[in-house]
């Protein structure tokens, strides 16, 4: 970044890590779901289908736009996160949904991220880290 007046590209060394993070958890937990099979009942599967595609473009969206440090990018993470958090208290099933699988180490480690992604966990790491993205936003206005 030589110019004081531009965005600092995502593959700079003075990027933000935090934001960095957040773009590529956004972008996973928007198609990570796509390379899933959740063992529950048809109508659980087609509710947590619908969820999903709802989801998988705006997540994609404002991490391209965290990546170009976006503030109204940090707002639509929170918003979508604290959606997705409501989700899961108003409809317990769907936690069912990302049972960590262990039949072989290699599926569990996977089911074990899916279910760090696309859970609460990584919904609220998502909004911790759209902190750190608000602060940069600042920065770059200013």
């Amino acid at each position: 970044m030589n110019d004081k007046n531009t965005v600092p590209h995502r593959m700079d060394a003075d990027f933000p890590f935090a934001v960095w993070l957040l773009g590529w958890i956004a972008i996973l937990k928007g198609i990570v779901w796509l390379t899933t099979d959740p063992n529950i009942p048809d109508v659980q599967l087609a509710v947590m289908g619908c969820k999903y595609l709802f989801f998988m473009l705006p997540l994609i969206a404002c991490a391209i736009g965290a990546w170009h440090l976006k503030r109204w990018a940090a707002w639509g993470i929170a918003a979508l996160c604290i959606a997705d958090l409501l989700f899961f208290l108003l409809y317990p099933p769907a936690i069912k949904s990302l049972a960590i699988n262990d039949t072989s180490p290699v599926v569990h480690l996977f089911s074990t991220v899916v279910w760090a992604i696309n859970g609460p966990l990584g919904d609220i790491a998502m909004i911790a880290l759209a902190t750190v993205l608000f602060r940069h936003t600042k920065k770059a206005q200013q």
